[in-house]
């Protein structure tokens, strides 16, 4: 009998790829400025007016030149992009604990946060969506905690969570996830870290991989999705893993 040993998991560094000057991050926030509707509210009209910023030339023609090449790029091997210095509001609101997102539709005045994830997601040709289940349907999340979900495995905990798996039992999975930083300050430090899906193939044996491929496995809602008030049949069984590659799985560590 033959047996496939497991290799280890191979060093991987994420860089920074892109990083905005400040001239470049400066004036690329005075045009993201010009969205005057809240995308909360009026989502279509604010696409509108992030696609009048491309259409005017607004953008710098580098960061232009750098969206075009990702869209070929191998997202087994390098599946996150990072990109330094960029563009964000001025003031960023602290919102209420105990209810954020209603706190979030009555003093977010500003969004260039979100016209800058609308823009990335335009240029790179990637249609945003939003579950009505998470936040009200909203297609921009602002990761905050709440008081409720302090303690929980969701995007509103203190503590770190584990490995994301909001995304993996709906219907319509986004290809990418896109995430500003807006706050970090060094007394509460936040790390985002990731694993490449095609290292941890590689940890396994042939006979292990064989046994994730049956359809056997199920993925429990997170905690955010069971406290919504749309109600979700139970997650059907799928394969753990299907084929190898598939870009990137997410684990994050205490919000700021």
């Amino acid at each position: 009998m033959t047996t496939t040993v497991a290799t280890e998991i191979r060093p991987w560094t994420i860089t920074p790829e892109f990083v905005f000057t400040d001239a470049e991050r400066d004036l690329l926030r005075e045009a993201l400025a010009t969205t005057t509707v809240s995308p909360y509210r009026h989502y279509e009209a604010f696409t509108h007016q992030v696609a009048r910023i491309i259409a005017r030339d607004q953008v710098p023609e580098r960061f232009v030149q750098f969206t075009a090449t990702l869209p070929g790029r191998d997202r087994d091997s390098a599946p996150v992009v990072l990109i330094k210095n960029c563009p964000y509001d001025v003031d960023v609101p602290v919102f209420d604990f105990d209810e954020p997102v209603k706190s979030k539709y009555e003093l977010k005045k500003t969004f260039a946060a979100e016209a800058m994830l609308a823009l990335f997601a335009e240029l790179c040709g990637t249609p945003a969506i939003g579950y009505v289940n998470v936040n009200e349907g909203d297609v921009f999340q602002d990761i905050y905690p709440k008081r409720s979900m302090a303690d929980s495995q969701s995007q509103k905990a203190l503590n770190k969570i584990h490995f994301h798996k909001d995304l993996a039992n709906h219907f319509v999975r986004p290809d990418q996830v896109y995430m500003v930083g807006m706050r970090s300050d060094p007394r509460n430090e936040v790390y985002t870290s990731f694993v490449r899906n095609i290292d941890v193939w590689d940890s396994f044996t042939e006979q292990e991989l064989q046994d994730l491929r049956r359809h056997d496995f199920h993925t429990p809602f997170d905690d955010l999705t069971w406290s919504a008030a749309v109600s979700w049949a139970r997650p059907t069984t799928t394969p753990c893993s299907a084929r190898p590659g598939t870009c990137a799985t997410s684990r994050a560590g205490p919000w700021g």
